[in-house]
């Protein structure tokens, strides 16, 4: 008798682990499915926009055409992306946690969400990643708010009262912006190039050189290069500080470990 029940536990265990694989395999099956969303939205009522992701990538881009198109790609197992508006604020939001049973936790889907904005001046834009890339190119906002807790950011082409760009881990590559900037990392490389500076600038870096090349020559500009371990070079001198006219636009830039560089 003993060892009857030892042969249907047997084959119960058989049974259930054969049950786990196919869950398994189906759950990964659907994983690599993905599945396109594409939605509207007229622009002339929205002044903001807010796009929040856990994992996958986000991309705000410009648009000749006269409405919001906002596009998603994404596991078809992933929830689908919550998208509100409220008044003048358009929010974009992904916040999905998928599990299955057997004991483990398949979390935070990759979902790529991808913003075409159509041409005009925005109050406010702001892009927050936990895992994945954000770039934003061709906008023009008041505010502009990229953040990434571990990814690259690149924003290209953007006029704007106050950008800021902040990073825990991963690049931020800054190209042809005007306005007052402010980068702050902690893990990669801070690369700036503009054609001119008539805004304060701030980069603070942990870990990681910082670039910056401005093609026009300086104008009232005061530059100090601030770094604990690495060197400092502006315009190819050994110097950690740097000033034409009055210097009454500040650029200051910071690292503790890492090189400075400043060219033309």
């Amino acid at each position: 008798m003993y060892k009857k029940w030892l042969i249907v536990a047997g084959i119960l265990i058989v049974i259930g682990f054969s049950g786990a694989l196919l869950t398994a395999k189906s759950f990964f099956s659907l994983q690599n499915e993905n599945d396109k969303q594409t939605k509207q939205f007229q622009s002339s009522e929205i002044q903001s926009i807010d796009v929040n992701n856990t994992v996958g990538t986000i991309k705000l881009a410009e648009t000749s055409g006269d409405e919001i198109i906002i596009e998603t790609i994404g596991s078809k197992m992933s929830n689908p992306i919550k998208i509100e508006e409220n008044g003048e604020t358009l929010s974009i939001t992904n916040e999905a946690d998928h599990t299955i049973s057997l004991g483990v936790n398949f979390k935070k889907s990759s979902e790529n969400i991808t913003v075409y904005l159509p041409k005009k001046q925005y109050d406010r834009i702001s892009a927050s990643n936990e895992v994945g890339e954000i770039t934003i190119s061709q906008i023009n906002a008041a505010h502009l708010n990229a953040e990434s807790e571990v990814g690259s950011i690149h924003i290209s082409d953007v006029s704007s009262t106050s950008i800021i760009a902040s990073s825990e881990l991963g690049n931020i590559k800054i190209q042809k912006y005007s306005g007052k900037l402010q980068v702050d990392n902690e893990v990669g490389s801070i690369d700036i190039s503009t054609d001119e500076i008539t805004e304060p600038l701030i980069a603070k870096n942990e870990l990681g050189e910082i670039d910056l090349t401005i093609n026009q020559d300086p104008n009232n500009i005061l530059i100090t290069a601030d770094s604990e371990i690495g060197s400092k070079r502006i315009f190819g001198k050994k110097t950690g500080s740097y000033m034409s006219g009055d210097g009454s636009i500040t650029v200051q830039l910071s690292t503790e470990t890492g090189s400075i560089r400043v060219t033309d």
